[in-house]
């Protein structure tokens, strides 16, 4: 007997079984399937706050990295400070629900 894959979208947990071992998996729906590409211009969606860096909503930034893994992908981006001429401050572990596409 082969092996069988069936990829489903599920919005809810789902209850798989396969020889005889049942597992439970928590598959959480997207709000977005955008990817960021590294060096694509993007904009902050809210007001990021990290320890002390502040990034204000509509501050643009470009993604300077991404980290994939099995579930979904975080991104570093660099914004331009707004209210330092030149200035630059870069955010890790930010999801396209944090910025989007310019």
């Amino acid at each position: 007997m082969g092996n069988s894959w069936i990829c489903l979208q599920v919005n809810r947990p789902t209850l798989v079984t396969h020889l005889g071992c049942k597992l439970l998996l928590l598959l959480a729906s997207r709000e977005s399937t955008v990817t960021l590409q590294t060096l694509m211009p993007v904009h902050a969606t809210h007001d990021l706050h990290q320890g002390p860096k502040v990034v204000k909503v509509g501050w643009h930034g470009t993604v300077v990295n991404s980290f994939p893994n099995w579930s979904s992908t975080t991104y570093s981006v660099e914004f331009e400070l707004e209210d330092v001429p030149g200035g630059t401050l870069t955010m890790s572990g930010l999801t396209e629900l944090d910025v989007q596409p310019d």
